[in-house]
């Protein structure tokens, strides 16, 4: 297979963290912010209309001195994207690689944003009068649902009513993995994926990729990206060695199985994968237990 060019195996992409951030956080991109609320939050809104309430601050990702443990920490206190549009308070997570804690800190965002807003505003009448609607969008990597041609879920956690005409929380999820549901997501997977607009993409996604060509960032910032970029190997090579660990197990079990019903151990060896030594060995150690 031909192997893509240097410059194009070490572009950094979207998907990163911080990369995510800078791109989706600056009023110079409200276009692209724009165009994201459309596509998966589905509100028409003026670009006049956003604002961007955690704007992009390098010292987020700095003030630990590099620590990766406390980045980490710090990372999982604070939601990538933090909008504020007419409609709703709206949260945008990028969480490409699924830990175990996932979907409740992003329930966590949700309903903390939600609350946070109760009471603030003294001039209103009734404390509840703070409150806003607060939906979220987390972009994954992972399979969340089993459906194989479900890649985009958007659910009303607080249904309104007569009173409430707009839904007060929406938490959603759009799976990188999975093939897109509409054209417009189509576009968004992409441009995630490899940094690259592809044809017929909108405009400002042309931009969003002059964007990240065009990126200058700091020694700092590529500092931030490489420490990440360590994490997430550590964590990817974690994860394998617990699937390896647990096939191994599993095959193991398997073979025990077998044999206490009295098949071949080249039978079994040849049905789980085991060596034929192994299975003998098993099988030993099972004579000897009796």
């Amino acid at each position: 297979m031909e192997q893509p060019p240097d410059d194009e195996r070490h572009r950094i992409l979207p998907t990163n963290d911080l990369l995510f951030r800078k791109l989706m956080t600056s009023r110079r991109h409200l276009t692209i912010i724009q165009g994201f609320i459309w596509v998966f939050f589905g509100l028409n809104v003026a670009v006049e209309d956003i604002q961007i309430t955690n704007p992009y601050l390098i010292d987020l990702f700095t003030q630990t001195n590099l620590d990766g443990q406390e980045i980490n920490h710090l990372r999982q206190l604070i939601p990538d994207v933090v909008l504020s549009v007419p409609q709703a308070d709206l949260l945008i997570e990028m969480q490409l690689d699924m830990t175990s804690d996932f979907i409740r800190r992003a329930t966590a965002y949700l309903a903390g944003k939600y609350y946070g807003g109760y009471g603030r505003n003294p001039q209103n009448l009734h404390l509840t009068d703070s409150l806003k609607p607060s939906w979220q969008m987390s972009v994954t990597k992972q399979a969340l649902f089993p459906e194989d041609t479900l890649c985009y879920r958007f659910e009303t956690l607080l249904t309104p009513c007569h009173q409430e005409p707009v839904p007060l929380l929406r938490q959603g999820f759009f799976e990188l993995s999975k093939e897109p549901d509409t054209p417009d997501r189509q576009y968004w997977q992409q441009f995630l994926l490899t940094g690259r607009a592809p044809d017929g993409a909108p405009d400002y996604l042309c931009d969003a990729e002059a964007i990240v060509d065009n990126t200058n960032l700091t020694s700092v910032e590529r500092e931030m990206i490489t420490l990440q970029q360590k994490q997430q190997d550590y964590f990817n090579a974690r994860l394998a060695d617990g699937i390896a660990l647990g096939k191994r197990e599993a095959e193991i079990e398997t073979a025990k199985r077998a044999l206490d019903l009295g098949m071949a151990p080249a039978q079994v060896a040849a049905i789980t994968g085991l060596s034929l030594d192994e299975v003998i060995e098993l099988k030993c150690g099972i004579s000897r237990a009796h």
